[in-house]
């Protein structure tokens, strides 16, 4: 039987015994064994590197999606050709935000597949909304609405109207931010990969309004990370938790869930322009140097996308999918969440596919950090002035990085 290594990112080991359920299938099917190896987020990005730069490692390897065409200008990947994308059903079956990032702008040459998808949303408790006398259809509609609903929630003395991770490093936070940033008509990068857009005005007033929320956080809130917001959020103490589309499952069927929050509730979509990731998959080019292992590689590429194994996957893993005709078939509660996120799948985007997306993505994450970190401990701090202080290095260092 051929043998195929696989590297997954998986920070808990629930992850990877659901994928390794599947991988059997696809062992008994194709009489081709998978060795699955495992690594952290926090550890993924520098051993991905590492095999990229020495040209060995796994064949196949799961990798965030604004990664994977980073990876691609390298060439250190192997490139899915027209006909292997056809097989896959061609890019319409894919959500066109998530197929953006198989390539890197004005070259078709696709990198990657999608496998699931990823987004940001609002989960909310509808009882305190209503005891604000706040309608949730506008609530959260506008930064400005998004606002003055944290606001009247503070004043219900709720102990944390809304709670986002605040750990040291939340590598997250450009991607919620990014929302609220192309909904003010900014971006990161120009459109000719030459110019850092984040300090221009749009941008700035697009992260001016995200960081306006910071002002609403209790100050317990520091060092909070995902899970114990979610615990605090089960636990009926919060009234807004920005989230991905897993956590109203997960707290609605913990154990420990208070019954007031179970009954009440729902999600919006983040105000602005949705982000759109998730989780892609490679092929590395020196699996070509093994006939046998780059058969075997795509061969687990279209088993992995497969629509059927998809639906079957996100239902296990209570992750999204990559197609609109498998999120068509997925039961989601409450009804809110499917509106929340077929909005964000059908109208989001993902960050521009531009060669160096992975080190602009980590240094204006740095920046965007250390802006929330000060007004943790000044919720009265001047944004603008923090958004100069912390965001034009960045972008003096990144244009020069650009140039080379």
């Amino acid at each position: 039987m051929a043998e195929i290594n696989f590297s997954v990112i998986a920070d808990t080991p629930d992850e990877t015994e659901i994928l390794a359920s599947f991988l059997k299938i696809f062992e008994e099917k194709r009489g081709q064994q998978v060795r699955l190896q495992s690594m952290k987020w926090s550890e993924a990005w520098p051993i991905l590197l590492a095999n990229a730069l020495h040209g060995s490692g796994p064949a196949v390897s799961h990798v965030g999606s604004t990664w994977s065409t980073s990876l691609g200008a390298m060439n250190t990947l192997r490139p899915f050709s027209e006909k292997e994308v056809a097989v896959l059903g061609g890019p319409d079956k894919f959500f066109p935000a998530v197929w953006q990032s198989t390539s890197l702008e004005g070259d078709s040459t696709v990198w990657s597949i999608p496998w699931t998808s990823y987004t940001y949303l609002i989960s909310y408790r509808s009882d305190r909304l209503e005891r604000v006398g706040l309608d949730p259809g506008t609530a959260f509609r506008t930064p400005e609405a998004m606002a003055e609903t944290l606001a009247r929630l503070q004043s219900l003395g709720m102990e944390y109207p809304w709670v986002i991770p605040t750990e040291t490093h939340y590598a997250d936070l450009i991607h919620i931010a990014s929302s609220f940033v192309w909904g003010a008509g900014g971006d990161f990068v120009s459109q000719d990969r030459k110019k850092i857009l984040v300090c221009q005005p749009e941008s700035c007033s697009g992260l001016v309004d995200f960081f306006e929320l910071y002002r609403y956080l209790p100050l317990q809130s520091k060092g909070l990370t995902y899970q114990q917001c979610i615990r605090l959020f089960a636990e009926g103490r919060v009234g807004v938790f920005i989230t991905g589309a897993e956590v109203p499952s997960i707290v609605s069927k913990a154990p420990d869930t208070a019954p007031r929050v179970r009954s009440s509730i729902q999600t919006a979509p983040l105000p602005g322009v949705p982000w759109v990731g998730g989780d892609n998959l490679v092929i590395w080019r020196h699996a070509r140097g093994d006939p046998g292992q780059e058969t075997a590689a795509l061969a687990l590429v279209d088993f992995l996308v497969d629509p059927d194994v998809q639906l079957a996957f996100c239902q296990a893993q209570n992750t999204l999918p990559v197609r609109p005709g498998v999120l068509a078939q997925l039961s989601f509660w409450p009804e809110t969440l499917r509106q929340s996120v077929e909005t964000a799948l059908l109208n989001g985007r993902s960050h521009r596919s531009v060669p160096l997306w992975r080190v602009v993505e980590y240094r204006i994450g740095q920046g965007l950090d250390a802006i929330a970190a000060e007004l943790l401990n000044d919720r009265a701090a001047d944004i603008k002035a923090l958004l100069h202080q912390h965001l034009m290095p960045v972008v003096h260092r990144l244009e020069l990085t650009l140039e080379q």
